[in-house]
């Protein structure tokens, strides 16, 4: 159906859940990780982003960067785009969004590539040089940075278990602001939680 009766139809509903009307409601969501409409691809009635997304705005891995903010900040570059599918393993466009997603692939590529510098993570860009997919070097960096082998993530979660299990009153150092102290150290903390949680 058109837009429109998509819209129409859901709000009969009652909504229990609502879809864009720029999206076809017949389409699954591909919620999940499953198959389904690709969020980037084109549309006339879609919200379009007001920032152009560029190689540039990219952050750069190194061995020793925290995966946990990195993949923050790839989440949140890909967000306004609609291209955050591109982080799911398992995701598989339906075929009307194939091409949109599979261009979107391989930009993703072409970033993780200049700005990949891990010496794993060059090597994962190598395997995939036949594939220029970017869905499948991410997958294969989630692998190498949660899976049970990664040294360094293992050596972060320790350093990051001990700053967790530290007073406060030892972690903050001197300052003379008191609020802003706790405010910082509790914000510290909370970042060193997550990089030990994760690793669970």
């Amino acid at each position: 159906g058109d837009d429109s009766s998509s819209s129409s139809s859901n709000n009969s509903k009652g909504s229990k859940r609502s879809v864009p009307s720029f999206v076809s409601a017949s389409l699954p969501d591909g919620s999940g990780g499953e198959k389904g409409r690709y969020e980037g691809a084109p549309s006339p009635n879609k919200p379009k982003s007001k920032v152009k997304l560029d190689v540039s705005q990219f952050p750069e891995l190194h061995d020793r960067t925290p995966w946990v903010e990195y993949n923050i900040e790839i989440v949140s570059l890909l967000a306004p785009h609609g291209m955050t599918q591109l982080l799911v393993p398992t995701f598989v466009p339906v075929s009307k969004h194939k091409a949109a997603f599979d261009i979107d692939d391989k930009f993703l590529y072409s970033a993780l590539r200049k700005t990949v510098k891990c010496a794993k993570g060059r090597e994962i860009l190598m395997d995939e040089v036949g594939t220029l997919s970017g869905q499948r070097v991410w997958e294969k960096l989630i692998n190498h940075y949660l899976g049970a082998g990664n040294i360094v993530a293992e050596i972060d979660k320790d350093e990051a278990y001990l700053r967790i299990i530290t007073p406060l009153a030892q972690r903050s150092g001197n300052t003379r602001s008191t609020r802003l102290q706790l405010a910082a150290a509790i914000s510290k903390w909370e970042t060193d939680f997550k990089t030990y949680v994760i690793r669970l």
